[in-house]
């Protein structure tokens, strides 16, 4: 089989696993895409220019490819820029492994990276992080071609590719972090300086490049406050990420296979492990270091995205130098199968998502739609706490599921927290307008906060609650 036939193959036989998750309905943040998307361009830009830490950039692609009436095409279109990004990182990917190692090297990569659980729930979202990680794998590509070529087209394209990470995902810019040592043992241990000046008028490109995102980046600065907070993350879930388990498992299997077949085998240049490891360790220790002095919630999977290529990177580059050919591709095939290409979990893609917001509001809509009871809906979003939550679903981003997927129901909004703060702004409800309505709904993440059902309970409503995934629906009736 001719390496063009193999990648082929691979494509085909990951498209049964991308085609149900593209199928499904947006989940929370994919809502807030379709939010910033669905009034068209210009309205896009303006939304994620006052959005922080949105992409501008993204915001403005979407909206090509945001269709405003329901329909089976309406999610996957949506989600197409990530699917081409996907496909820019997988290329960028397997042409470095080729050049660094050699074509098995480039296939188990490939292979890897087609089939990472990152690759299918995460880089597949409507969502900018397939994109970002696609400009990562370019930024990457080119720094490694400038320190091999020395070419000047080499150092211009790495200026466009990193410029584009940070329009595309400010949190990604971390990956530059592994670039940093790779750079530092080429110039300082193997003494390889030749024409260091085009390397430094390439880095003098992006800071003109990130020009126009000064205001946004200010904006992003200001309203930090604003921004998701989280405990500090432990030394045990660091580990957890830089050590993955399948990753330790498949190392162990291709380490057990080399001595097996008793195989000599020669690992890659010490600045292409500076590199390897760089891209996947160094970005994640930066993130970890933010996390645990700042309140902000950095250290969380979709914000480690910009480390994913890396892993499969070194991982195919382990298995292609310690397994010969077929091994090697029988070695890759194996841990996708193991992992998300797994046939007896198929019928499980098909299910909703863990958090679509789609089966939720479809309830909504079935309950009593000639005369659609009131429904209060609580805000998914941690700025919910701090902007005004009482705008509704017309106003803001907050409630952007209701955008995405309308209802006839007249909408109570409320924040993340129910604390003591909104009680009276519920109880005035209940005691005013509401008060003789004889079925309520209560729409929330996660389950009914205990104070609300007991202002409802005391007022003789009965509940009843559907949860068919990590959104929960209360019905008071009484």
């Amino acid at each position: 089989m001719t390496m063009r036939l193999a990648y082929a193959a691979a494509i085909l036989a990951a498209i049964p696993y991308y085609v149900p998750r593209l199928l499904r309905g947006f989940w929370l943040d994919e809502a807030g895409t379709y939010w910033m998307a669905y009034e068209g361009l210009g309205a896009a830009i303006d939304k994620c220019a006052h959005w922080p830490g949105q992409s501008i950039l993204y915001g403005a692609l979407a909206s090509l490819f945001c269709l405003e009436v329901e329909g089976p095409w309406r999610e996957p279109l949506l989600r197409l820029p990530s699917l081409f990004g996907i496909g820019l990182m997988l290329f960028f990917c397997s042409r470095l492994a080729a050049k660094a190692v050699g074509e098995m090297a480039a296939w188990c990569t490939f292979v890897l990276l087609l089939f990472h659980p990152a690759s299918l729930d995460l880089f597949a979202m409507a969502r900018p992080y397939g994109l970002a990680a696609a400009a990562v794998a370019g930024s990457y590509y080119f720094l490694y071609e400038w320190v091999e070529t020395r070419s000047r087209r080499a150092a211009a394209s790495y200026a466009v590719a990193t410029a584009l990470i940070f329009y595309l995902h400010y949190l990604f810019s971390v990956a530059l972090a592994g670039q940093a040592l790779y750079l530092a043992w080429v110039f300082l241990v193997e003494r390889r300086t030749e024409r260091w000046r085009d390397l430094v008028l390439a880095y003098a490109g992006v800071g003109v490049l990130l020009l126009p995102l000064a205001a946004h980046m200010r904006l992003l600065v200001r309203d930090a406050y604003t921004l998701p907070v989280a405990g500090r993350p432990s030394l045990r879930a660091l580990a957890k990420v830089l050590v993955p388990s399948v990753a330790l498992v498949s190392s162990a299997l291709a380490l057990a296979g080399a001595f097996f077949l008793r195989r000599k085998w020669q690992m890659p240049g010490h600045s292409v492990l500076a590199l390897l490891l760089g891209w996947f360790a160094a970005g994640t220790l930066v993130l970890f270091v933010i996390a645990r002095v700042s309140p902000h919630a950095v250290f969380i999977p979709r914000y480690l995205g910009s480390a994913i290529p890396g892993e499969a990177l070194l991982l195919g580059v382990l298995g292609a130098v310690l397994l010969p050919g077929r091994w090697a591709a029988g070695w890759a095939c194996l841990i996708a199968l193991a992992t998300t290409a797994n046939p007896l979990e198929y019928r499980q893609l098909w299910l909703n998502g863990f958090d679509d917001a789609r089966p939720i509001l479809e309830m909504v809509r079935q309950v009593n739609p000639a005369e659609p009871p009131p429904l209060f809906f609580q805000s998914g979003l941690i700025e919910s706490n701090f902007l005004d939550w009482r705008k509704g679903p017309e106003g803001t981003y907050l409630f952007s599921e209701l955008s995405a997927y309308p209802v006839a129901n007249r909408v109570y909004p409320l924040p993340i927290r129910f604390t003591a703060q909104e009680k009276p702004y519920l109880t005035g409800l209940l005691d005013g307008e509401l008060k003789q309505a004889p079925m309520i709904l209560f729409l929330t993440r996660g389950d009914p906060p205990a104070p609300v059902i007991e202002e409802f309970t005391r007022r003789g409503y009965r509940l009843e609650i559907a949860k068919p995934n990590v959104y929960s629906l209360a019905l008071f009736r009484r």
